[in-house]
């Protein structure tokens, strides 16, 4: 690394309100990336690199100057910051002093229905209700991932699912899983039914025992937020969709919404490992 980059040392600079606009999501073109690990992930996507923002130790370090030689940062510009700048608009409460800036990916749902099911009549999706907490979504995303998901669709109303927080928290899943954004809970199971997606609804009063359900069919899984829950969001569209339930004991009568994508994924990938 022996081009001299620009360095920033104050907070007034034009560039640290364009990153905290991405890292706030309220520009939504871009996704925040900070840290070494979510990085090196990134890089292994085909996720564009616009930019990145470093320390001065951070781009002298082994790690750092290796991850900045990858092809993939080939032609990107790149700019220090002070170690005060980047706690300023870092995510973290110990700033990992590498931020990266990538375009998000802009594939839409109907050319992506229309190519996997070109190919694949028994897609396994997961709609997620509105989620609120970040590290939920990003397990969800990450759990997903491991099963074999094709595809994760969120609704809006709540947190952003490619904001820092969750894109952290999926371990980089997030780039490597398709993910849309856009749509209402209604609205995603409309789609999906007229595509001949089976809906599933977890629910802990729930039809049909997980496990005797058919996972093998085109299926898309529905998971509710975590304070209202699936019956409100399935209200409305109850009509088109099938209810499975977890087996609790009493008097546990829910499951944070990761673990219960994994176990229903789960038995989805055992059951078609099967066929």
């Amino acid at each position: 690394m022996t081009q001299t980059l620009p360095f920033i040392t104050t907070r007034r600079h034009h560039s640290i309100k364009y990153l905290k606009d991405i890292r706030d999501g309220i520009d939504k073109r871009f996704v925040f990336c900070e840290g070494l690990k979510p990085a090196h992930e990134l890089t292994k996507s085909s996720w564009k690199i616009i930019e990145y923002f470093a320390t001065k130790a951070l781009h002298r370090s082994e790690k750092g100057s290796a991850l900045l030689r990858l092809p993939q940062f080939s032609g990107v510009t790149g700019t220090l910051l002070s170690e005060d700048v980047m706690s300023f608009v870092s995510d973290l409460t110990a700033p990992p002093g590498l931020i990266v800036i990538a375009e998000r990916p802009s594939v839409t749902f109907p050319t992506f229905m229309k190519e996997e099911l070109a190919h694949n009549h028994t897609p396994l999706f997961v709609v997620l209700g509105g989620l609120q907490l970040p590290n939920n979504s990003g397990a969800v995303m990450r759990v997903a991932e491991a099963a074999g998901v094709n595809a994760v669709f969120h609704c809006h109303g709540g947190i952003d699912p490619l904001g820092p927080k969750s894109l952290r928290a999926s371990a980089g899943s997030v780039f490597r899983i398709p993910l849309f954004t856009g749509y209402s809970f209604g609205d995603w199971i409309k789609k999906l039914i007229e595509k001949n997606i089976a809906c599933v609804a977890a629910d802990p009063h729930g039809d049909t025992s997980y496990m005797d359900w058919d996972w093998t069919k085109g299926t898309a899984l529905l998971l509710g937020s975590e304070g209202q829950g699936i019956k409100k969001l399935i209200k409305n569209v109850r009509n088109h969709i099938h209810t499975v339930r977890v087996p609790m004991k009493k008097p546990v009568q829910s499951l944070n919404v990761s673990v219960t994508a994994g176990i229903l994924l789960y038995e989805a990938q055992r059951q078609r490992a099967k066929k």
